[in-house]
């Protein structure tokens, strides 16, 4: 086994910047560098053809690597002391290159010109050779200036055996150029690239292509405030992926970076950025309203209104208005954006405090942001005095036909007596005055026979206030029946006897009739049986049958007053006849007084058929 070999920890250098592309050789293969990584001494740097490195010394002096150059970061390089220029690092010699080549071509050892550090892992045997050395990757990029081909080789997984056999075994070429993806996000996050305060508590899509090396199922990174979003290329390359409004919104420079990072067949892995940015607005428009007049009253009720918004308004309408105490008409937009006007009209008889007002989020600026709501108040005073009619009872009817009604003014009235009184459905009769100036009583009779809604109106413009403003009216209602319900009896058959004693009876109601039973009913010359009520409430039926040995004029009856209306009237009888005749008949019988013609059977007769000869009754 070969001996280890000791080194000590010592020096490193950092990489400040790069142009184009340099790597940094592992047993594993090529690592890409980047700006801010750390190269420990004994590592090795491979600067592309077309590329720049440079990098900080332990010394703090900068050190440019050019293109196509492969530098081991030796303690000459990194040391405190050495010469810092291009010269101090030795450059790939074409030379050296070639008999690579030719010793490749003929299957002898390719690493006996190179340095024993990278040609081999330690001491050899006996006869000063290397046991095993297995390169994962190696590459050497030339430099058009020394070679006109340009072209590099690369041979991994080489295995060289033991002793000075000149055959090389399985070398193959592979591919250590890092893949070439590019990324694009979209121009606009948002319809108007604008995050809003809606937006602001949502999920956003941010959406994007990936394109060059990048595949399908390469992951997607965005970093927004600081976090990383995740998602995979899709199969036609775009991708979506969900971040938090909130997120974008506190994003300190309203950028999105995002990464996609791809790697070939070959093993070796690159990534493309790209960067957008938007713009936040989640603070709300607001609106002031100003209803101009400072009171209205009858003689004066209209009143312009302005609405001027801190910012030209989406979306607004006379519909986003709400009027307390008057009405909107008439909105208009004027020269600048940012103002509107408008009508208010105050209503007859309100008296208190009118108000415009324009509805949170009714609007919303240009951001989508919806506004903040706007109001201005008014005193109003439009009132016409009034009066409130009260008819006690709530319902009437033959058992109950008075109610008391009450007259209750908003101010005490001037000139109002009964005439100014119109009753419906009944009388109105004692109208008096209280000890409460603004209050009357009267007394409401219901009028028989009457069925309906009954009413006690007082009539507009019949009485005045104080001021001699005209008042308004006053109603009040109340339902009334004071018909008796009634009931139609129908016998069907018109007639009953021995062969037919049976008939179907019919009770149709002019309502629907309360209490009703067959102990309501009477049947003369027959019996009531089967008491049906039908689909009609209103209609019932039942069965009559005629009693035996009965000649004369049935009847089926219902009492007055055995069944009321829904309002409580009782109802008024009803009944129906039918001719019975179901006596058993007296029959009679009549010989004729003489059998033949002299009431003697003689001997002639005697042999003959006699025909006996009578009547029956």
């Amino acid at each position: 086994m070969a001996a280890s070999k000791s080194t000590t920890p010592a020096l490193s250098a950092n990489v400040v910047r790069i142009d184009g592309k340099a790597y940094l050789r592992t047993p594993e293969g090529l690592i890409a560098l980047k700006a801010g990584d750390r190269i420990e001494q004994g590592q090795e740097i491979v600067v592309d053809a077309k590329g720049q490195l440079q990098i900080r010394l332990p010394n703090g002096e900068l050190l440019d690597l050019g293109g196509g150059r492969n530098v081991r970061a030796d303690e000459d390089m990194l040391g405190q002391n050495t010469e810092r220029s291009e010269a101090a690092v030795k450059t790939p010699s074409a030379t050296d290159a070639e008999a690579v080549l030719a010793a490749l071509n003929a299957g002898e050892d390719p690493f006996a010109t190179l340095d024993p550090a990278a040609a081999g892992l330690g001491a050899g045997g006996a006869e000063g050779g290397h046991g095993f050395v297995r390169l994962l990757r190696v590459t050497e990029e030339l430099s058009p200036l020394e070679f006109q081909s340009g072209t590099s080789f690369v041979a991994e997984a080489i295995n060289i055996p033991n002793g000075n056999d000149d055959t090389l075994q399985d070398a193959t070429l592979a591919d250590i150029q890092p893949p070439s993806p590019s990324i694009s996000l979209n121009s606009n996050i948002t319809p108007d690239d604008i995050i809003n305060a809606t937006e602001a508590g949502q999920s956003i899509a941010i959406t994007g292509v990936v394109g060059g090396d990048a595949k399908v199922g390469d992951t997607v990174t965005l970093t927004v405030n600081g976090k990383d979003f995740t998602g995979t290329v899709a199969a036609d390359k775009s991708f979506s992926i969900a971040v938090p409004g909130a997120d974008l919104v506190a994003d300190a420079d309203a950028t999105i970076d995002a990464r996609v990072s791809t790697t070939d067949a070959a093993g070796n892995t690159s990534s493309a950025t790209s960067r957008e940015s938007y713009s936040v607005d989640t603070n709300p428009p607001s609106v002031a309203v100003n209803v101009t007049d400072s009171a209205l009253n009858s003689g004066d009720k209209v009143s312009t209104v302005t609405f001027t918004f801190s910012e030209a308004p989406g979306g607004f309408s006379a519909a986003d208005i709400t009027a307390v105490g008057g009405t909107i008409s008439g909105l208009t937009a004027t020269s600048d954006p940012r103002v509107f006007t408008a009508t208010f009209t105050a209503t007859d008889g309100f008296s208190g405090t009118g108000s415009v007002t324009v509805a949170n989020a009714s609007y919303t600026d240009s951001a989508g942001n919806p506004g903040t709501a706007g109001s201005d108040t008014v005193a109003i005073d439009t009132v016409a005095p009034g009066v409130s009619v009260n008819i006690v009872d709530t319902a009437l009817n033959n058992g109950d036909k008075i109610s008391t009604v009450t007259f209750t003014f908003s101010e005490a009235p001037s000139g109002f007596s009964a005439a100014d009184i119109t009753a419906v459905g009944g009388t109105i009769s004692g109208l008096t005055a209280t000890a409460d100036p603004k209050v009357f009583t009267a007394t409401f009779t219901a009028t028989d026979g009457f069925s309906g809604t009954g009413s006690v109106t007082v009539a507009n413009a019949s009485y005045t206030d104080a001021a001699g403003n005209s008042g308004t009216a006053g109603s009040d209602t109340v339902a009334i029946n004071t018909v008796a319900p009634g009931v139609t009896v129908d016998i069907v058959d018109t007639a009953l006897n021995v062969a037919d004693k049976v008939s179907t009876v019919t009770f149709s109601f002019s309502e629907a009739p309360v209490g009703f039973t067959a102990a309501d009913i009477t049947a003369v010359g027959g019996t009531i049986s089967g008491l049906t009520a039908t689909a009609d409430p209103k209609v019932f039926t039942a069965t009559f049958t005629a009693a035996d040995a009965f000649t004369g004029t049935a009847s089926v009856s219902v009492a007055a007053g055995s069944y009321t209306n829904a309002a409580g009237n009782t109802g008024t009888a009803g009944t129906d006849s039918v001719p019975v005749d179901t006596a058993p008949p007296v029959p009679t019988i009549t010989l004729d007084a003489a059998i033949t013609p002299d009431d003697i059977i003689n001997a002639t007769e005697a042999g003959q058929s006699i025909a006996i000869t009578g009547v029956v009754g």
